[in-house]
């Protein structure tokens, strides 16, 4: 049975975090989670490192990487993206590149 008081002694204030903080783990990446990467980032998109990470897990049994490697990795693929694309997909991706930065999401190195 479930004794109140026992609750009330335990009960501790945790700080409040108003957002997750995307973990970095900043190692290195095989050629098969990259891929998965750009296999997650095509079928979710952008900005859906949650996801990518749960599909990445899907397929392998463990991801060494945090939300904050895959974010980095996602973005870094659209910058490369935007360097060989056609002028209106360029324009598309410097567009997300610049309102990204504009509203302060960190985009990695």
């Amino acid at each position: 049975m479930y004794n109140c008081a026992v609750k009330k002694e335990k009960e501790t204030l945790l700080p409040v975090v108003p957002a997750k903080i995307p973990l970095r783990r900043r190692v290195g990446w095989t050629a098969s989670e990259r891929d998965s990467v750009r296999r997650g980032l095509m079928m979710f998109g952008l900005g859906r490192s949650e996801k990518i990470r749960s599909s990445m897990r899907s397929m392998r049994k463990l991801s060494r990487h945090g939300l904050g490697d895959i974010a980095d990795s996602s973005w870094e693929f659209v910058r490369c993206c935007a360097l060989l694309a056609e002028p209106k997909e360029k324009q598309y991706a410097e567009n997300r590149l610049q309102d990204a930065k504009e509203h302060g999401i960190e985009m990695g190195k």
